[in-house]
């Protein structure tokens, strides 16, 4: 009797174990490294993109270092998912991770941002500043995703701002002439414009025309006529202009 009281109290006690494993398990799923050994491949269609890029494709990965999980998982997957591009591609993906903690500047002017996140240490639960983003610049053009939250659908989203970049890259590259903007001033105008304004205008227009030069492929090219004081050129432009309304 006492055998078999004992057998019962053994096969108690392991299914209590089982059940305990069981629940640590689950409730850590979601943080279980499943790139450690190469688990996670790219997928075909995302090798094909790749591999039709015409030019390098630089991207960034601006990092807080010694995250806690999960992004310290999604730090993981995020290496191995563009060494899995970088394979494909070859010479036309680089891939440069950088310390954001240091490069905050530099990251925000890349459109990356920082999110707050809690962190246990020594039992303890602060909060910290923590940027994980992604930039990738094609050509003149930039795109970015400025926090991953998650790695769900990452491939897709990265894939997808990988064809933005190259269908835009290849419309303008289609281009055979530049964009131009012309900024006519002239006497009668200046009457009409409050002291100082004159000059600001130019200049304001000037960085309207770097700022989309940026995404552009400097395809944007600003002209000031000034018919203050006239010749010959300005008087052409001008001709050309109405001729071409």
């Amino acid at each position: 009797m006492t055998k078999r009281k004992d057998r019962i109290i053994t096969f108690i006690f392991v299914l209590v174990i089982i059940v305990l494993i069981n629940a640590i398990v689950n409730q850590f799923t979601p943080f279980i490294d499943l790139t450690k050994d190469k688990v996670y491949s790219l997928s075909s269609g995302s090798k094909s993109l790749v591999k039709s890029l015409k030019e390098p494709l630089s991207v960034k990965f601006f990092l807080t270092p010694n995250l806690p999980p999960p992004f310290s998982t999604y730090e993981k997957y995020i290496k191995d998912l563009f060494a899995e591009y970088k394979s494909a591609a070859g010479k036309n993906i680089s891939f440069e991770i950088i310390d954001a903690s240091t490069n905050t500047i530099v990251a925000n002017q890349y459109g990356i941002t920082s999110t707050q996140i809690n962190v246990l240490e020594k039992d303890q639960t602060s909060s910290k500043i923590a940027y994980m983003g992604l930039a990738f610049i094609y050509g003149d053009s930039i795109e970015s995703i400025p926090f991953v939250r998650s790695t769900e659908g990452l491939e897709y989203n990265i894939d997808t701002i990988i064809r933005k970049l190259i269908d835009k890259n290849d419309k303008l590259s289609r281009l055979e002439n530049n964009l131009n903007v012309y900024y006519i001033s002239s006497p009668e105008v200046y009457e009409l414009l409050p002291i100082g304004a004159i000059e600001l205008i130019p200049d304001s227009i000037m960085q309207a025309v770097t700022e989309a030069n940026k995404n552009l492929m400097n395809k944007v090219v600003f002209t000031h006529v000034d018919m203050s004081s006239p010749n010959q050129e300005n008087e052409d432009i001008i001709k050309n202009l109405i001729l071409k309304n």
